[in-house]
């Protein structure tokens, strides 16, 4: 990774935002057209598609384009030690480099390098809903054998949950040998992989810690030995000749009406002075104000009636305690 930090440097200064990803695209996009004769990119709709190689079945790596942080086109890059950290000299202040998940594209970069086998994507708009991965060609990853994405905080977490969404088989998650590279398996939150398996992707994928620290904020960092470790992972699991099927299956809840509590009758004397209100200091004739009522006491009214019926919902609601 050492070779590389050049090219990660320039990824952190440039800036990325949701939506003002057009900088990054055309750098990443050119930089790996120029990586070597066998790889063909293909940029539709902000997402980027990368194919190297003629095969069967591929290995593959995602990440993704935008950062949280706003644009600052003062970012110089510090290394103290074993960290790199961001730092605007006409303010005079730290500042975030986007390495949430700028460190995820420089590992995509360096796979492509490395692998003469491999597809890559690099989703836009991650940050803001997983837009790209939301709208991304399905049919990219028909061949794929697995996916393996590095969005995570930190140096050890191996994500196989994310907001309730299992990601990966038994066997995968076997075969990878977290424990010779000091993984474990964790539960995360949503990203691009998450999504994938949401939209029927059917083989397995996961979620791995990159070695940036405090993320979204300006005190962000990246550790450059962690970012190593993390490679030596992602090299090992792009390296499994096998296919690992998956199939995620929405659970759902149903909960029954006598398990809902009664709606009491709501307290009336609010609508009587909400109507004063209305007459008396907007100025609106009482036949607009009755009109107003009986709209107010139909969606009441609808409100209540759900309320009161079966409730079937997909099981993926976010814990508190989870983190990015």
């Amino acid at each position: 990774m050492k070779t590389l930090l050049p090219i990660l440097h320039k990824l952190y200064r440039i800036p990325a935002k949701s939506k003002n990803e057009k900088q990054m695209i055309q750098y990443i996009s050119t930089l790996i057209e120029h990586l070597s004769d066998d790889i063909k990119v293909e940029v539709i709709n902000n997402n980027i598609y990368v194919t190297r190689g003629e095969a069967e079945t591929y290995p593959c790596i995602v990440c993704h384009t935008d950062q949280v942080q706003e644009n600052n086109k003062h970012v110089s890059v510090l290394q103290v030690d074993d960290l790199l950290l961001g730092f605007d000299f006409t303010k005079k202040k730290q500042v975030g480099l986007g390495a949430d998940d700028k460190n995820g594209i420089i590992l995509a970069i360096k796979a492509i390098i490395s692998f003469p086998v491999i597809k890559a994507c690099f989703f836009h708009g991650e940050e803001i809903g997983c837009i790209g991965s939301t709208a991304c060609d399905m049919e990219f990853f028909s061949n794929c054998r697995y996916v393996v994405q590095c969005d995570r905080k930190g140096n050890s977490d191996f994500i196989t949950t994310g907001t309730r969404v299992g990601l990966c088989s038994d066997e995968f998650i076997h075969d990878c040998d977290l424990e010779t590279f000091g993984y474990k398996v964790a539960t995360g939150l949503v990203t691009d992989v998450v999504t994938l398996k949401q939209r029927n992707l059917n083989v397995s994928c996961c979620n791995i810690s990159c070695g940036y620290y405090n993320p979204h904020t300006d005190y962000e960092t990246t550790s450059i030995s962690d970012l190593e470790k993390c490679w030596e992972l992602v090299k090992h699991i792009l390296s499994l000749p096998k296919t690992y099927p998956h199939t995620y299956t929405p659970p759902t809840v149903t909960v029954a009406a006598k398990d809902h509590p009664k709606i009491k009758t709501p307290f009336k004397h609010p609508y009587f002075f909400l109507g004063f209100a209305i007459a008396s200091y907007l100025k609106i004739p009482v036949t607009g104000v009755a009109i107003f009522g009986a709209i107010l006491a139909v969606v009441v009214v609808n409100i209540m009636n759900v309320r009161q019926l079966p409730l079937q919902t997909t099981v993926g609601e976010v814990e508190e305690h989870e983190e990015f």
